[in-house]
């Protein structure tokens, strides 16, 4: 996972411990990683689990503080039919399309995939 742009995002909304804490108090949630998820859906992070219901419901995520912040946050992904590098910075995203942007950096072929 892109434990960077993810833990980034934390500091930046300041959120201090919020990864520490999906990190290790999920890693034993089959919902969050397990070959159940590989077996339904080809990913073994819970891709959904990890990106909404997480940060939406069960650990929320501080849009507020993170838009509000004056530093520049530019998430890396990969174009997954050319493979080129694409950058988003917070002028391209906002509130609704924050976490797609945080997923698609995040997944990995065969592991956590969007494409």
């Amino acid at each position: 996972m892109s434990a960077g742009a993810c833990n980034a995002a934390s500091y930046i909304s300041k959120q201090k411990g919020r990864n520490r804490k999906i990190n290790i108090d999920f890693i034993k949630e089959d919902r969050y990683l397990s070959w159940k998820n590989y077996i339904r859906k080809r990913e073994l992070f819970g891709m959904d689990y990890v990106f909404d219901e997480i940060p939406n419901k069960i650990v929320p995520f501080d849009y507020e503080t993170f838009f509000n912040h004056s530093a520049a946050f530019v998430i890396g992904t990969t174009d997954c039919q050319s493979g080129k590098p694409v950058y988003f910075s917070k002028k391209e995203y906002n509130r609704e399309t924050f976490l797609q942007v945080i997923r698609a950096s995040s997944s990995l072929p065969y592991v956590a995939t969007n494409c």
